[in-house]
């Protein structure tokens, strides 16, 4: 009370600045990172903060609540955030739970830390052998990785336009240290267009394939291979739905150029020739059950949906 009618300059001077100098050598002075785990640690610091919140609260007319946590969160977790970042066990959502508290300190350390860690963990990912074996399973698991990077990112820092540039980069990375993933994309897209998204919208997964794939180095071999699959699809009519079968060719091409516009192209052929084919049948009902007149239908067929667009 006597600080405070000295005025709010006067308890800066005098009580808050020497407070702070004070709890910076407190906290520099915690050697338990040297003992602890990664969560026994985290623990600690979490304790710390609510008994110093407690604390300062008897003192908010000279202290700033917010002062004190920046210098807990530089002395306990930024100056210790690459060791912590690469502990076992650990992962940076847990470092933060309020971004307004601990995302100033070291953001370019803590871009570097992610962007380090993502791209150790999945390089190991996708040069596993074992995990090659199955081309669909390999995608998924690549799938869910993105996703859980995601949410802590949107969790931690508030999907920061820094920290996605820094992610999306390391996926880039990633993505194109598997030669095979060309292929793998088009194998995934090929099943779930065949056999169904078990649950998921589909949207929601395409939307996510189409970007594994516009960070691809060589789009001109997924579209190889891609173009190869959607025409076995639509000419054996084993696709699930031809609306989603535009609505992909329309994201391919919007993401990766219009070299990918043959695709949706493939598709509206495709449903002429279909009614082609059923006006053709329609006044040659004799032929409709002549297996060498339908077998040369599904060959001019072919040729028709395979050739090259204007």
């Amino acid at each position: 009370m006597m600080l405070k009618t000295k005025g709010a300059s006067f308890s800066e001077r005098l009580f808050e600045i020497h407070f702070l100098q004070v709890s910076s050598e407190y906290y520099k002075s915690k050697k338990l990172i040297e003992c602890c785990d990664f969560s026994d640690y985290l623990g600690y610091v979490e304790n710390q903060l609510v008994e110093e919140m407690i604390r300062v609260s008897h003192y908010s007319d000279v202290i700033s609540q917010k002062k004190i946590v920046e210098v807990m969160c530089k002395e306990m977790i930024g100056n210790h955030m690459l060791r912590l970042f690469h502990m076992e066990n650990s992962w940076l959502a847990i470092l933060v739970d309020d971004n307004e508290n601990c995302v100033p300190i070291e953001l370019r350390a803590l871009q570097k830390a992610m962007s380090h860690h993502v791209r150790k963990t999945g390089e190991q990912f996708v040069r596993d052998p074992e995990r090659s074996k199955d081309p669909v399973v390999f995608v998924q698991e690549l799938l869910d990785k993105k996703d859980k990077y995601d949410t802590i990112l949107n969790l931690a820092f508030n999907n920061d336009e820094k920290f996605r540039g820094a992610l999306d980069s390391s996926f880039e990375y990633i993505i194109n240290l598997n030669q095979n993933l060309p292929e793998f994309l088009s194998l995934f897209l090929d099943v779930k267009l065949r056999k169904g998204f078990e649950g998921v919208r589909e949207e929601i997964i395409l939307d996510k394939v189409v970007m594994f794939i516009k960070l691809l180095f060589d789009k001109d071999l997924f579209h190889k291979y891609y173009k190869m699959h959607l025409a076995k699809r639509l000419l054996f009519k084993t696709t699930l739905s031809e609306d989603t079968e535009r609505s992909l060719a329309v994201k391919l091409k919007r993401a990766c150029g219009y070299k990918f516009a043959a695709l949706e192209t493939m598709v509206a052929d495709m449903k002429t020739s279909k009614e082609m084919l059923q006006g053709f049948y329609r006044s040659h009902a004799e032929l409709s059950e002549d297996p060498d007149h339908r077998f040369v239908a599904i060959i001019e067929n072919y040729r028709f949906i395979m050739q090259p667009s204007n």
